[in-house]
C-alpha cells in the first residue's frame, strides 16, 4: 500500500517500479478519511487485526510505503471545537491500527515523527561516529553572542520545525533555509520568543545528499557552478552540478548505525564536505525528497525502494 497525496511524482516513480515487478498495490491518501473512504478494523481473540480501507481488504498486505499523505479531512459541518478531538480520534485509530499490522514499513509514521527532531538526530549521529557541527539551541540572546564569539563570529541558523506559518491563502509566510547570522543579530530580542538552533558555519568544498534505502547507500555530490557562500544549496538549484560519488567507509558505517538507532530503513541525509574530504553530518530527513537526483544522475533509488517494499522472493 502506498500512502501519499494525489500529486506525488516521487511516489509515482516507485509505483511504476512496483508495477513493472507485477506487485499488486493500492494507493490511498489519509485526507480521504473519513469523508471519502471508510476504515474498519477488528481484533480477534488471537490478537490479529482484520482491516479494510476503502473497500480494500488488508489481510494480504505485506508492505506500506509511507510517503507524504495529507491530514485527515472532516465534514465542513463539524463544529470547530470538535475538530481537534476528531483529528485525535482519527490519528490514534487509523495510524494505531496500521502501525500494529505485521508489515514492512518505509518508514513507520511514529519513527518518522521522532526522527524529525534535529537535536535527537545530532545526538544519535555523534554516537554513531559521524562528525557534526558545534550546535546551540536557545532562546537566550546572550548565549547566542557567546556562541558567535566561540565560533569566530561565523554562525548560521536553521529551523527546528519546518512547517512554516501560512497566510490565508495557504502560502508559507517564511522560508526554511539555513541562513547566516550576522553579529548585529546575535542580541536580537526576538530570539527570546521561542527555541532557535544555531551552528558553526562550515567552510565546505561541496555538499552531498545521501539517500539510504535499506542497506544501500546512494550518494550524490552537489557542486555549485559558481562561487556561492550561501550555507544552503537549496536556495538556487540552477547553479548545482550533480554527480554520483563514493561514500567513505567510516561514514557508511556511521550512517548505518544512525539508521539503526533511529529505527529507519529510508532516509535522506545531508553532509557538508570540506576540502580535505571530511564529511560533516548536517541532518536527516526520514521522508526526504530524492526523485530529482534520480532524474539528474540516474541513481536507481526508485528501483531500490520497490525491491525493499516487495521484500525477499
Amino acid at each position: 500500500m502506498v500512502l501519499t497525496a494525489p500529486a506525488d511524482p516521487t511516489a509515482d516513480a516507485v509505483i511504476l517500479q512496483l508495477e513493472r515487478r507485477q506487485v499488486a498495490l493500492a494507493r490511498f491518501d489519509a485526507a480521504q478519511f473519513p469523508t471519502e473512504i471508510d476504515f474498519t478494523a477488528w481484533l480477534d481473540k488471537a490478537g490479529g487485526w482484520h482491516a479494510h480501507i476503502g473497500g480494500v481488504c488488508l489481510s494480504t498486505l505485506e508492505a506500506i510505503y509511507y510517503r507524504r499523505p495529507r491530514r485527515f479531512t472532516f465534514a465542513p459541518d463539524i463544529p470547530d471545537d470538535y475538530l481537534n478531538w476528531c483529528e485525535g480520534q482519527a490519528r490514534f485509530g487509523f495510524w494505531g491500527v496500521l502501525e500494529s499490522l505485521p508489515v514492512r514499513w518505509v518508514n513507520p509514521p511514529s519513527r518518522v515523527a521522532s526522527a524529525e527532531y534535529k537535536p535527537r538526530q545530532l545526538h544519535f549521529a555523534r554516537q554513531a561516529g559521524l562528525d557534526i557541527l558545534s550546535t546551540l539551541i536557545t532562546n537566550h540572546p546572550a548565549d547566542v553572542s557567546r556562541f558567535g564569539s566561540d565560533n569566530d563570529m561565523a554562525i548560521v541558523t536553521k529551523v527546528l520545525y519546518a512547517r512554516m506559518p501560512r497566510d490565508t491563502e495557504g502560502h508559507p509566510k517564511g522560508v526554511a533555509y539555513t541562513m547566516d547570522v550576522p553579529p548585529n543579530r546575535y542580541s536580537d530580542s526576538r530570539i527570546s520568543t521561542t527555541a532557535h538552533l544555531f551552528q558553526a558555519k562550515i567552510d565546505r568544498d561541496h555538499d552531498v545528499r545521501l539517500t539510504v534505502v535499506g542497506t544501500l547507500l546512494f550518494a550524490v555530490a552537489l557542486h555549485r557552478d559558481r562561487d556561492d557562500s550561501a550555507p544552503d544549496w537549496r536556495k538556487n538549484y540552477k547553479i548545482i552540478h550533480y554527480s554520483p560519488c563514493a561514500v567513505p567507509a567510516a561514514v557508511a558505517d556511521g550512517v548505518r548505525r544512525l539508521m539503526d538507532s533511529l529505527g529507519l530503513v529510508f532516509g535522506a541525509l545531508d553532509f557538508a564536505v570540506t576540502a580535505d574530504n571530511q564529511w560533516i553530518f548536517l541532518e536527516i530527513n526520514p521522508n526526504g525528497q530524492w526523485f530529482w537526483l534520480e532524474q539528474q544522475t540516474g541513481v536507481p533509488i526508485s528501483a531500490a525502494l520497490a525491491e525493499l517494499l516487495r521484500g525477499p522472493r
